[in-house]
């Protein structure tokens, strides 16, 4: 008889999904993985579209998450901008709801030392259609050192068939003295560019004539936190405990507020997303009525060498006010410590 699992096994599951999608150098606890139940997984049908099952969340996770780097390199046009530095979570630029959107489009940043490598990943989910020739236009209104050096398209995306265009750019360096550090960000407005071609319904034939279109996408925003590693502490607690008073480690601490927020699970979300950083001990779950809570975060600052950084953000939520945040971060870069507790103020 095998021995019973400590954890539920949803959570495991989720926990290990979360794992394989960031990946660490550290090993995967399971005394880690909450005891709470949470939401189960299942595969449902929705107006004939299937929804991602565990399964291949985690064959997707390992199947690309881990090989961006040799992914990118095996295209000639990237194969020598350098070792690749960080590689974001992907951000839809698109409506996600798979059901109502005729084309889904994410976009993952890959950080080199001097480039931005977008690679915008492009779904196709009509049946009477395939896009060919896709492109992009892209740019930015500001002058602040971005500027778009190439564009690699993709030839073709049948439905359901996920196809990369990949536009590279290149990027300021960090502007770091022994008083300041400064990372200039920037958004970028993006159209995706193609032509349609009709399938005939008969004889599933792809008509030839195809006609030029485009489809306007969301503003995508280059910022410092995209600098940052997600890179998850087994301990933070210990780790926590063991930076308090370390001459090695420096301490800022900053206080703000989110008014917009609805709960504090959205505070939450929002500091995850601001500062880049991977959540630990499971301390991005919150009971939905909750008013008070507090946030473990942790990573590496790529651009200056794998900087290690942690994070405490204690948090009080109130309808009227939304969320109030004490944010403290520490490193052993002093100007680092203090560039991201003042990430709001920036």
């Amino acid at each position: 008889m095998l021995e019973e699992l400590p954890v539920p096994l949803d959570n495991l599951q989720a926990d290990l999904i979360s794992y394989l999608e960031n990946p660490s150098d550290t090993p995967f606890n399971i005394y880690s993985v909450s005891t709470k139940p949470k939401p189960t997984f299942s595969t449902e049908t929705i107006a004939g579209k299937t929804v991602e099952s565990v399964e291949k969340k985690i064959q997707r996770a390992t199947g690309t998450k881990l090989n961006y780097a040799q992914q990118l390199a095996a295209i000639p046009q990237l194969a020598n901008l350098g070792e690749l530095l960080n590689s974001t979570l992907p951000q839809d630029l698109t409506e996600a709801d798979v059901v109502s959107a005729a084309y889904r489009v994410r976009v993952i940043k890959h950080i080199f030392s001097r480039h931005i490598v977008l690679q915008y990943q492009i779904t196709n989910t009509l049946q009477e259609q395939v896009l060919r020739n896709l492109t992009l236009e892209l740019g930015t209104q500001e002058d602040n050192g971005y500027s778009v050096q190439t564009i690699i398209p993709s030839p073709e995306a049948s439905v359901n068939e996920p196809a990369d265009v990949y536009a590279v750019i290149s990027r300021p360096s960090l502007k770091a003295t022994d008083t300041s550090l400064n990372f200039p960000s920037t958004t970028l407005w993006n159209n995706l560019l193609f032509h349609t071609h009709d399938i005939d319904s008969k004889t599933n034939q792809v008509n030839s004539e195809g006609f030029a279109d485009e489809f306007q996408l969301d503003e995508v925003e280059i910022k410092i936190a995209d600098l940052m590693k997600r890179q998850p502490v087994t301990d933070f607690t210990a780790v926590w405990a063991q930076t308090e008073n370390s001459e090695q480690y420096h301490q800022t601490i900053a206080t703000f507020s989110l008014s917009t927020v609805n709960s504090l699970k959205d505070g939450i979300n929002e500091m995850v997303k601001i500062l880049g950083m991977s959540p630990c001990e499971n301390s991005q779950q919150v009971a939905d009525n909750a008013t008070k809570h507090v946030l473990f975060l942790s990573g590496q600052f790529m651009d200056l060498g794998g900087v290690p950084v942690i994070a405490r953000v204690r948090m009080r939520f109130s309808p009227q006010q939304g969320a109030g945040m004490e944010l403290t971060v520490r490193s052993p870069n002093p100007v680092l410590s203090d560039a991201l507790a003042n990430i709001m103020f920036t």
